[in-house]
């Protein structure tokens, strides 16, 4: 009897997704393969999976933005105290390496691809920033470089918003939201890309209820993941190296990986 208690539970813990009536609780998963085993459970075959990007799919190389530090982040909330944000910001998107968050991401997109439609969706500016002519192609080529290929879509990649100069924009499979919301950007590109069963995995719980609100108002089914797998990246947090890092950024508007940073610190 407790043997089979005990399998209840785990099976619980991975699988967690009850339904209730047309939407579904957001689930937890910490790797694309987890992803795929709840997408594959609980999903319908023609749903619509959009898969946040930044520390969910990919993150930077840099052991700076390990253990939940990110002083891009921070940067980027006080952005009006730092004249050259703009160019700081670009140079860094440019310059930094990235990893993916789990090897099994291209695979795993590739056979969600069999069944679902799967997009990428971006909290991120569309069209020139900076030192990047289109933030779009820049993306979009930083994804393909590393396998990441989404599925394409010409009627939404020609549909031109105009949305109170938020300008969400869909290019290569990923849509941007520029300074929309999630929500907001699905409501704009609802014609073309027309889902019934809304999934999304996201790292951020905020952009999950928020897109959980878009659909409830909209009878959209929805399933969300909350994709923690960024929290188990290999590396030490260094501060001095990550002090230097934005002291340098802010100075030069040039980003300087880690082994760049210690090589100048020393």
């Amino acid at each position: 009897m407790y043997k089979t208690i005990l399998l209840l539970i785990i099976t619980l813990s991975f699988d967690t997704v009850l339904a209730s009536g047309n939407h579904l609780k957001i689930a937890e998963a910490q790797s694309a393969t987890e992803v795929l085993k709840i997408i594959e459970q609980n999903a319908k075959k023609g749903a619509t999976v959009f898969l946040d990007i930044d520390d969910t799919i990919i993150a930077p190389k840099s052991n700076s933005f390990r253990d939940g530090h990110h002083f891009i982040d921070e940067m980027k909330k006080h952005s009006a105290d730092y004249g050259n944000f703009v160019d700081m910001l670009s140079d860094w998107r440019l310059k930094r390496r990235t990893i993916l968050i789990g090897e099994d991401w291209p695979k795993v997109i590739l056979k969600l691809r069999n069944d679902y439609a799967v997009y990428g969706l971006t909290k991120m500016d569309s069209g020139s920033f900076g030192k990047i002519a289109s933030m779009e192609k820049w993306r979009e080529k930083e994804l393909r470089n590393l396998g990441i290929i989404f599925t394409q879509n010409d009627v939404a990649q020609n549909l031109r918003i105009d949305m109170y100069k938020m300008n969400p924009t869909f290019y290569g499979g990923i849509l941007f939201t520029g300074s929309a919301s999630k929500s907001e950007a699905l409501m704009a590109f609802d014609s073309a890309l027309s889902p019934t069963f809304v999934v999304l995995v996201d790292d951020r719980l905020e952009h999950l209820q928020d897109v959980e609100e878009f659909c409830k108002n909209n009878d959209l089914e929805f399933l969300g993941i909350h994709f923690t797998g960024a929290k188990f990246l290999p590396g030490v947090y260094r501060p001095d190296i990550a002090e230097f890092q934005k002291k340098y950024l802010i100075e030069h508007s040039l980003w300087l990986e880690d082994d760049e940073a210690e090589r100048l610190l020393n």
